[in-house]
This record gives C-alpha cells, structure tokens and sequence, in this order.
C-alpha cells in the first residue's frame, strides 16, 4: 500500500488511524506539498486524525502506550485529551528507568479531537 493509494481512499466517515509501526510520521519533504507521510495521507483521504510515530518505538513500550490509550478510549472519546493523558501517564511510569522521550514521546497525534 502506497501513499498515493492510501490518499485516493474515501476515510471521511473515519475518526482515527493508528499506525503503530515505525516511522509512520516520517515522510519525504517536498518544497510545494510539505512532508508527506503514512499520516498525511490517511488525513488526505479524509481521516479525522491519526496517532503514527516519529522513529523507531521500542515494542515493549509501544504495548503499553497503546494498552493505556485503548483502554481510556473506551469511555472517552476525545482522542487528543486520550492521548495526552496517556503520554502522561507512561512518561510517569518511565521516569525512574526509562524517562528519555525514546520510550514514551515516540508517538504524535495529527488532526482533530
């Protein structure tokens, strides 16, 4: 699947993309379009908002975040404050062993609440 496929998709009934695998954030950098990425182009296709990461996420960490993050979506639906408060959340967790943003700050959202 390519960006130029991925854009081309009708998502506009689509609330959130999460693209849980490395660099999904990354793109190339174009002096017209910007930055296109994995990220960008799920918004293109009309995606409300996307969660995609900017390097390579340790697995363990990525587990966790996204245990946090699921398990609060369940009863509030306000993506960007769910997110947010996860970051938090792992950030104070990590502190002691592992409070280099490596661990818990490799994930962005993109979009909309």
């Amino acid at each position: 699947m390519t960006g130029l496929k991925i854009a081309s998709l009708d998502l506009h009934k689509t609330e959130l993309v999460v693209l849980s695998a490395c660099e999904t954030a990354v793109g190339n950098n174009d002096n017209i379009v910007g930055v296109s990425s994995l990220s960008r182009a799920f918004m293109m296709a009309g995606a409300k908002s996307t969660i995609a990461s900017l390097w390579e996420v340790e697995d363990t960490s990525t587990k966790e975040f996204f245990e946090h993050f699921y398990e609060k979506v369940k009863t509030y639906k306000n993506y960007a404050e769910v997110f947010k408060q996860t970051q938090r959340e792992i950030y104070q967790q990590y502190q002691k062993d592992k409070a280099h943003p490596l661990f818990w700050a490799g994930f962005s959202f993109f979009g909309s609440a």
